[in-house]
């Protein structure tokens, strides 16, 4: 079981996790969603208030 959105940044991990390629989320996603954009996020410092973790995906969709 997974956890949301919002207790990953709360936390500050991603507790394990799941992990998707881009074509896997393309997938999933596809059907319901129009992609606007997916990218890497961008590396934050540990003392940021911000989260961020480079091998993590960051995207935007719209709904279709």
């Amino acid at each position: 079981m997974g956890i949301s959105d919002y207790e990953v940044y709360r936390k500050r991990n991603i507790v394990g996790g799941m992990a998707y390629s881009e074509e896997k989320l393309r997938s999933i996603l596809s059907d319901h969603f129009e992609l606007i954009e997916i990218r890497y996020m961008k590396e934050q410092e540990q003392d940021s208030e911000l989260f961020g973790q480079s091998f993590l995906w960051a995207s935007l969709w719209r709904k279709k």
